[in-house]
């Protein structure tokens, strides 16, 4: 049990790769498996659903697509072919607090090239590929994920986190389109090697009562002025 008034923040829970079912509370919470595809917090303050697809189909965690080991999502950077290829991924987010309420959220995703030698496959060589969080700002075309409506967020880069600056009025429905596609990243192949390139995904998601956010998230009153 938690005492009332201290914030809630849900972790990568929504990372699972499918519709789930998501309750924050401001007085506690506790996780329910309902089935192999969902995933509950309850409690009350705060309801949120999010949907992770590829091409517009929706996928679970008994997808091929997501890792239950590490609670991410799988995609493949490198081969346009793949049905899981970062193009055609799109991440949408419906919240509905009862109080009023703001919200944050962070793209936690680690970036793998694998090169497979022919006369050693056996032993890929991974290497892992970064970039930085201020890349995020309208007009970099070298951010991997095209996120909708980036001008309704503030970006800080110390954190890593969006702010989504916009108000969530209690009781009614914020349905967002939050990422529509990626980019993909180039992969080379010869007599010698092949590469491979994939993302591994997660989120996390923060949301507080609006007029809290300032106390909660450690952020000055007129962040959003």
């Amino acid at each position: 049990m938690v005492k009332k008034g201290f914030k809630k923040v849900f972790f990568a829970i929504m990372t699972i790769a499918m519709v789930l079912f998501v309750s924050l509370s401001l007085t506690y919470s506790w996780f329910i498996k309902t089935n192999e595809t969902t995933y509950i917090i309850q409690a009350g303050e705060f309801e949120a659903s999010m949907a992770v697809a590829f091409s517009g189909n929706v996928i679970s965690t008994g997808s091929p697509y997501y890792d239950t080991n590490k609670k991410v999502i799988i995609i493949d950077a490198g081969d346009a072919s793949s049905t899981n290829h970062i193009e055609n991924l799109s991440v949408s987010l419906t919240i509905t607090p009862e109080v009023t309420a703001r919200f944050r959220i962070k793209i936690q995703d680690e970036w793998q090239l694998k090169r497979t030698y022919y006369a050693f496959s056996d032993n890929p060589i991974i290497e892992a590929i970064s970039h930085e969080n201020e890349a995020i700002f309208p007009g970099n075309t070298d951010y991997p994920f095209t996120i909708a409506n980036l001008s309704n967020y503030i970006f800080d880069s110390e954190s890593g986190y969006l702010y989504y600056n916009l108000l969530l009025e209690k009781g009614e429905t914020l349905e967002l389109e939050f990422i529509t596609s990626g980019k993909a990243r180039p992969v080379f192949a010869n007599s010698a090697f092949y590469e491979e390139c994939y993302v591994y995904l997660d989120f996390i998601v923060d949301i507080v009562q609006a007029n809290r956010f300032s106390e909660v998230w450690g952020i000055s009153p007129d962040y959003f002025e």
